[in-house]
């Protein structure tokens, strides 16, 4: 099945902080020597991966056990994954991280009705995670988690339309953003605490409170592949046209004047997983190409793997790609490198 998509603000400070002019461009960063392992065995369905201020956390889907898993390298560098469900027809959603607080969701699926319920929880406490989403049609299980000021929030298109579902006072309330079911890339928190919904070809809506309004997309827009957020500064990844020849990838930053974008010289048009260092240096990855922002603008290396990166992470000055590769089913891998940042 789809990943459920992407959680925009787990890769970074998770500050509720959100557009605001330019402050100027980050020092240079390039990525080291690529090294890629496979660490799980099929078939293993990876859908999101972000760091804490402890370490790397992954969740995947067992589709052979049919079980939700948790997965951390251990102290020798091994994988280590646990359950997080419970019972079977359990499937993996997505993570995003508030300071200390690291929330989680989940799919607990109804192979019958191809329906799905989806929890929320927090991964230290999986037992207590709540059910905000019940029925949903397991075609439109892709999903966004963020973390607002309030709490978790969901943007999900799930039954008859597309909606933001927001953790307020202890209570789960439903801001409806679209009377029509769209393809999620991404979700992302604002400065002023506003949620940001990026749909494949659905436009940009902005939810604050109750209030939906709709944003301006990018000139020569063809299509939305991803939106995050670090320091409350909104980054996304959108296909542009060309005018002598085919749309190609641009990366870029959201302002008060709209979007800045700049081309990614990526081999491939398609979903990009962004991820930030503790500088909100940007990191993007699009199939099996990652990129940081160097000094002469976006620079890429390539995964030593038949690779697809569903999830990208900074941490202790080492890029962490997850990937799922393909052999004899579905595998996870991992490809990591040194981050190497230019002097001042």
């Amino acid at each position: 099945m789809a990943r459920p998509g992407p959680s925009a603000n787990a890769n970074a400070p998770a500050e509720t902080k959100g557009p605001t002019e330019p402050a100027g461009r980050p020092t240079p960063a390039s990525i080291g020597e690529l090294t890629a392992k496979t660490i799980t065995h099929p078939p293993t369905d990876l859908t999101d991966m972000i760091g804490t201020r402890s370490g790397v956390v992954m969740l995947v889907s067992h589709l052979g056990r049919g079980t939700a898993e948790r997965g951390s390298p251990g102290d020798d560098g091994k994988w280590v994954f646990e359950p997080l469900g419970i019972g079977s027809s359990t499937l993996a959603g997505n993570l995003a991280a508030h300071r200390d607080d690291v929330y989680f969701t989940r799919m607990r699926v109804d192979t019958t009705a191809l329906t799905f319920d989806l929890d929320v929880g927090l991964l230290a406490e999986p037992s207590r995670a709540e059910t905000v989403l019940s029925g949903c049609s397991i075609a439109h299980g892709r999903h966004a988690l963020v973390v607002t000021a309030a709490g978790p929030a969901i943007a999900h298109s799930c039954r008859e339309g597309t909606s933001v579902t927001v953790r307020r006072g202890g209570q789960w309330r439903e801001v409806r953003v679209l009377e029509k079911r769209v393809w999620i890339v991404g979700a992302a928190v604002d400065r002023a605490g506003a949620i940001h919904v990026l749909g494949s070809w659905s436009g940009h809506h902005v939810v604050t409170g109750d209030t939906v309004e709709q944003a301006a997309l990018p000139d020569h827009h063809h299509g939305s592949q991803g939106l995050a957020a670090c320091g409350g500064q909104l980054w996304g990844a959108f296909e542009i046209d060309s005018e002598t020849g085919p749309a190609s990838m641009w990366v870029g930053t959201l302002s008060s004047q709209g979007w800045t974008l700049e081309p990614v010289p990526s081999h491939y048009v398609g979903y990009a997983t962004f991820a930030f260092d503790g500088a909100c240096r940007p990191f993007v990855a699009i199939a099996d190409e990652v990129f940081a922002r160097g000094a002469e603008g976006w620079v890429g290396r390539r995964i030593p793997a038949q690779a697809s990166v569903q999830g990208l992470v900074v941490h202790d000055s080492v890029l962490y790609a997850a990937y799922e590769t393909y052999g004899d089913g579905v595998m996870v891998g991992v490809a990591s490198a040194p981050i190497l940042v230019a002097p001042p």
